[in-house]
């Protein structure tokens, strides 16, 4: 944010309209929220898509701190997007020259204080940038676990702590079952096994699978489509969303 000067990438603004209207107008804020129409203009040529779009907005009014950022698209018809929202951080305009990380840290579900997880060795940087950390999970069991990490500079302010989950597969899962059967439903569910079933050659790995399912019968508005799998043991994926 040199400067002063925030650019962001506005996505999914296409209006969604079965009529493919074109976006006549795109407007964002800060905050709070001033009203359809009120909002700061973003020059746009119409069109029914509207990729790629880059704002050089001055957030120098803004205050030091967490913000959020807000872009919104009308279309030809009078019909607004969903307002979409961005967090953001707005750096002290003191802290002009970053202080070095000397220190970083990880551990696995349980928080053992600041200083106390697992070291990872690091070059004192004021960016510390394509870090690999080859970490042993043998110790841990099979399932959901989240790890986390975060680092210190030389000042002793810590970073916030950064989390990730990652599934461990059972040491017994050595020899992958084929997957034979993949079924998906929109909205609720209707129990494993039946939901639509889609035509699957049994393989270990299906990649690249297309489905062409007819949503016609679906009201307009937002929905949550489902999708899952079971293997020839007769278990299941999980069910994503």
């Amino acid at each position: 944010m040199r400067n002063n000067i925030i650019l962001l990438l506005a996505v999914l603004l296409s209006v969604l309209n079965a009529q493919g209207q074109n976006i006549v107008q795109i407007e964002y804020f800060y905050d709070a929220d001033p009203g359809f129409g009120n909002g700061t203009q973003v020059s746009v040529t119409p069109d029914t898509n509207i990729p790629n779009l880059t704002i050089a907005s001055d957030i120098s009014a803004l205050p030091t701190g967490v913000h959020q950022f807000y872009i919104r698209s009308k279309d030809a018809n009078g019909h607004w997007s969903i307002t979409n929202r961005s967090f953001f951080y707005k750096i002290p305009t003191s802290t002009i020259t970053l202080s070095d990380v000397v220190s970083i840290e990880y551990f696995y579900d349980a928080d053992p204080g600041f200083g106390n997880g697992t070291q990872v060795p690091v070059t004192p940087n004021s960016n510390v940038a394509n870090l690999t950390i080859a970490s042993d999970i043998s110790a841990l069991p099979s399932g959901v676990h989240q790890f986390y990490i975060r680092s210190k500079d030389a000042n002793g302010h810590w970073s916030i702590t950064n989390r990730s989950f990652f599934y461990k597969i059972p040491s017994l899962t050595t020899t992958l079952s084929d997957v034979v059967s993949i079924e998906y439903f929109y909205d609720a569910d209707p129990g494993f096994g039946n939901g639509t079933q889609v035509s699957v050659t049994p393989n270990t790995n299906v990649a690249n699978l297309t489905i062409a399912s007819d949503i016609s019968a679906l009201p307009s508005g937002v929905h949550q489509f489902y999708i899952r799998s079971k293997d020839a043991n007769g278990h299941w994926s999980i069910t994503n969303r």
